[in-house]
């Protein structure tokens, strides 16, 4: 742990259960498919414990990945999928035209699944807030929007290393380490033509 945060007398959290999290939503468990034999690679999927409505929600989050309740990833996300669309890119991560970091959160959570480890995800949804918007006939149109995620990503981020003296594992930008240097990136087919 920090020693400013352990002289502030601040206790070491990396488990989810750790948390005060009151919030916050469990999208599921992410599961290997037996009945997928064709493509091994795609037989990872989603047990949802919310709504469809719930997941596919498309206002901003912040998520948590966890590996046997160990926090391996902090994130956030805004996508018209909503935090399905999200744990859905991870899962489908191995295709090519993917990002090496999609890739390489696929190849982690392909290997701690294959391994028999539990991997979670827990989300938050970000608060809206009410914006009138100028039309261009001078008119105002009322509209919601999500507060954007990533000052509020980057403040759960701090803190979780401020309490454990290192980042989430696969949060690699932050801690300066390269997916290579995870051994996570291996095999990678690139972003295509």
């Amino acid at each position: 742990m920090n020693a400013l945060a352990e002289q502030l007398g601040y206790k070491k959290k990396n488990k989810i259960q750790q948390l005060k999290l009151d919030n916050w939503l469990c999208l599921g468990q992410i599961y290997k498919d037996p009945g997928y034999v064709h493509l091994p690679e795609v037989a990872m999927k989603v047990k949802f414990a919310v709504s469809k409505q719930e997941r596919q929600n498309a206002c901003g989050k912040i998520y948590i990945i966890t590996c046997d309740d160990k926090i391996v990833k902090i994130g956030g996300s805004q996508t018209k999928g909503g935090i399905e669309g999200t744990i859905n890119a991870y899962l489908g991560g191995f295709r090519e035209g993917n990002s090496k970091r999609t890739y390489a959160v696929w190849n982690y959570i392909n290997r701690q699944v294959k391994a028999g480890k539990t991997i979670e995800v827990y989300y938050y949804n970000l608060p809206q807030v009410r914006v009138e918007i100028q039309k261009m006939n001078g008119d105002y149109q009322q509209h919601y929007i999500s507060v954007d995620y990533h000052t509020i990503e980057k403040s759960y981020v701090d803190e979780y290393k401020l309490l454990n003296g290192n980042y989430p594992y696969l949060n690699v930008q932050e801690s300066n380490t390269k997916w290579e240097d995870l051994g996570l990136s291996e095999g990678w087919p690139g972003m295509g033509a």
